[in-house]
């Protein structure tokens, strides 16, 4: 090869190598940094997360596990895993309770350098593949049967497409002989859930003593709240006497979705946020 022809191939390969470094190098450091999510938990029925519990009396309520994404663009291939002290999930739902078939559950016996007893065994719900619009939220409910006072520790892990983090929370069961409007409504889907013609058949009390305690709720709501109860129900089969049992669990399905709004409405969860690195 001669020297001219040398030149000019050292001055292509050079020229070569220089687009290459640019083009990607603008596609590494000109693409914006992903920022962490934000891990946001809630409990519905409580005012904090910190709740009153009174004895043979378990609530039933909504763990919320909300993820905000600060990012202008979408997120996608989320990698979660939630951790819920074993015993308590009844499974991943929507608003109203109802279940969801989504990600799957596994259970670990890992110890946590802050929960209460490290190595308790936890179950936790596992998803490799949610999406976060960007500027968006997702909001995820679990749904929770609580029987016993105590501290129960909660974490949620976040990686897979976004930085590592987490975020724990530590829920307070406290024993009370007293019971706020979102408590006893916690009771009364416990149990009303276990009237539903779906439900068990292990519901301390019977069909009427349930609706005698939902009468006895719903009269006692502030007036703007009671109102809405009565609009909201105007449509549902009436609590009568002489039901077929069908009847009168027909009666309770119809008024349990109405009982989680209803709970909405008179507490304001306490949110705690954190962009934590794991």
């Amino acid at each position: 090869m001669s020297s001219l022809a040398q030149a000019i191939f050292i001055v292509l390969a050079v020229a070569l190598l220089a687009v290459g470094i640019a083009f990607f190098g603008a596609a590494t450091f000109g693409r914006p940094r992903t920022k962490p999510l934000q891990i946001h938990y809630a409990l519905e029925g409580g005012s904090s997360f910190r709740m009153l519990l009174r004895a043979g009396h378990p609530q039933t309520v909504l763990l919320q596990v909300g993820l905000e994404n600060p990012n202008p663009f979408n997120l996608e291939g989320v990698a979660i895993n939630s951790l819920i002290p074993q015993g308590l999930q009844q499974g991943r739902c929507g608003s109203h309770g109802q279940l969801l078939d989504r990600g799957h559950w596994l259970s670990t016996l890992e110890k946590l350098e802050n929960e209460p007893d490290p190595g308790t065994p936890k179950d936790y719900w596992a998803d490799e593949n949610v999406t976060v619009a960007g500027e968006g939220s997702k909001l995820l409910f679990f749904k929770l049967r609580i029987s016993r006072p105590g501290s129960y520790f909660f974490k949620t892990l976040l990686f897979g497409s976004v930085p590592k983090q987490h975020e724990e929370a530590m829920l307070e069961v406290i024993d009370s002989d007293s019971q706020t409007f979102g408590g006893t409504i916690g009771e009364l889907i416990s149990e009303g859930e276990r009237l539903t013609p779906d439900g068990p058949v292990t519901a301390a009390m019977n069909i009427q003593e349930w609706v005698n305690q939902l009468a006895f709720l719903t009269g006692a709501l502030p007036d703007q709240d009671r109102h809405w109860w009565t609009v909201a129900t105007a449509d549902a089969p009436a609590l009568d006497s002489g039901w077929t049992i069908r009847d009168e669990r027909q009666v309770i399905t119809s008024r349990l979705p109405l009982l989680y709004d209803l709970r909405r409405r008179l507490d304001r969860p306490t949110v705690v946020v954190s962009d934590k690195a794991a």
